[in-house]
């Protein structure tokens, strides 16, 4: 079942789809649903974020109740259920399963309280519910309408501003500067300590994304090229580095220059793989596990912003009556409520390409 079909299901449910989740509020239980279909069998992903962490008690209770083979896992006061079924199967299933376990959170001795406080300003009283990320770590959280779209609106304008005055260039100097930033925890501690830490290399392509943008670079699709680049650039320096402080605490008076050259020239190519494969390897595992941050562009951000003011949905299932303009060049949008039209073609929020 694809996601389109799923969501066509579930519209007498209030279910709804937007970017690559299906949305829904059950009793005031926000959940977003993630699924993966295949040939044979549909996988979905039911995710609920609570007003606490469920409790041990509460936990066995949903055990017994969810269908044999669901996978339960707990992340603070998020749960996420994740389910397998054939294709006609999938969507009867995961709905009974949103019932069972809101059911679970109602009728527990001391009832799990449903989230209360808006997700953009941490405050009560949220009039509605709205997405919060994307993809199958995508919150459903409640939030204040008024808070989510003056959210949408600034991250439209920075993405805007920065497609306009953004320079690669410039980007790319803070890259480079916050890539070798990035080596400077593991090569203290090789220097200090005589060892080196796998997870401070994931440092490196983290600490060159961060520069990248505070060096105003342009989030264009040359951004993920200039962090992996400087990545590595960076990584290759640390090396012989390293080499070169070895040098000097052994009284030796050489450039560091000089100490390239002796490097590449003298020691055989198979020693300098297995000096440096750990950390190439970490460093790969760094810039895969940052990849989702160093890969999005303007484009993204305010696809982003799309999807958070289409997911706007109303807890008590009224219409929302705030209103809102975009004012940022080239950026407006009008917001009627929980009803309001949202064209596909013609998004709230463009920016070229």
């Amino acid at each position: 079942m694809t996601l389109l079909e799923f969501s066509h299901c579930g519209e007498a449910q209030g279910m709804r789809l937007v970017g690559s989740n299906i949305i829904g509020i059950q009793e005031n239980y926000p959940y977003s649903i993630f699924l993966k279909s295949s040939k044979k069998t549909d996988t979905a992903s039911l995710r609920f974020t609570l007003g606490q962490a469920l409790p041990g008690k509460v936990r066995k209770a949903l055990k017994a109740l969810v269908p044999k083979g669901t996978r339960i896992a707990y992340i603070q006061t998020q749960v996420l259920l994740t389910i397998t079924a054939p294709p006609e199967d999938i969507f009867h299933t995961v709905s009974s399963l949103i019932a069972s376990t809101v059911d679970c959170f109602q009728n527990a001795k001391k009832p799990i309280i449903a989230p209360q406080k808006c997700f953009v300003c941490n405050k009560p009283d949220c009039d509605s519910a709205a997405l919060n990320g994307s993809g199958i770590g995508a919150l459903y959280q409640p939030a204040h309408a008024s808070c989510v779209m003056a959210k949408s609106e600034k991250t439209a304008f920075k993405a805007q501003k920065n497609e306009q005055s953004g320079n690669f260039l410039l980007g790319f100097i803070g890259a480079m500067i916050g890539g070798f930033v990035g080596t400077l925890p593991n090569t203290a501690l090789i220097m200090l300590a005589e060892r080196h830490s796998g997870y401070l290399y994931l440092l490196i392509p983290l600490a060159s994304y961060f520069f990248y943008k505070l060096f105003q670079g342009r989030m264009g699709n040359l951004a993920r090229l200039s962090v992996i680049l400087s990545s590595v650039i960076a990584f290759i320096f640390m090396q012989f580095f390293i080499e070169y402080l070895d040098f000097i605490q052994l009284g030796y008076s050489v450039t560091f220059l000089e100490t390239v050259d002796w490097y590449l020239s003298e020691v055989p190519l198979n020693a300098i793989l297995k000096n440096i494969w750990f950390g190439a390897l970490f460093l790969l595992i760094g810039i895969a596990s940052a990849f989702a941050q160093i890969g999005k562009t303007n484009r993204d951000f305010v696809q982003q912003a799309n999807a958070n003011v289409e997911s706007l949905m109303s807890l008590s299932g009224a219409p929302i009556t705030t209103h809102s303009h975009f004012t940022s060049p080239e950026i407006t949008e009008t917001y009627t409520g929980a009803n309001y039209s949202y064209d596909r073609e013609n998004p709230p929020m463009e920016i070229d390409p």
